[in-house]
């Protein structure tokens, strides 16, 4: 997917806590992959700085959930990205206004309205044609 955009600039943000908890590509391996296609990944830690009780798994041990922000940093680095913390939701809102504006952006118009208003010219002189024209079906 990321092969099919031609002579751009690929941006990826990711939002994470940084931990790999689930999926079969490593971050190293993610990593890697960006920087063989020369994507740039901006990187947002989502999370607390201390680790967050979220439930019992099937054992009843409880899980927590932490902020790794040295594999975000890594990734961030490594790609010639930069590395956001988040805290919470203002916090976010600013990390992504600060990329909003500095993420050069590139706008491609294309138009179907010429293609619109030719098409609907050649229906017009055939719908006339077909009523006043030389082999027009008299009713």
């Amino acid at each position: 997917m990321v092969s099919s955009i031609l002579d751009k600039k690929r941006v990826i943000i990711l939002l994470s806590d940084g931990i790999h908890n689930s999926g079969l590509v490593s971050p190293e391996q993610a990593t890697q992959y960006a920087i063989l296609n020369n994507v740039q990944v901006h990187t947002i830690g989502i999370g607390s700085n201390e680790p967050v009780y979220l439930r019992d798994d099937i054992y009843g041990d409880p899980q927590y959930a932490e902020l790794d922000e040295q594999t975000l940093q890594d990734i961030a680095s490594s790609t010639g990205g930069n590395y956001f913390k988040s805290l919470d939701e203002q916090g976010l809102n600013e990390i992504l206004l600060e990329l909003n504006t500095n993420l050069e952006y590139e706008t491609e118009l294309s138009t179907i309205r010429d293609w619109f208003i030719g098409s609907a010219i050649i229906i017009l002189l055939i719908d006339i044609y077909i009523i006043y024209g030389k082999f027009r079906i008299a009713a």
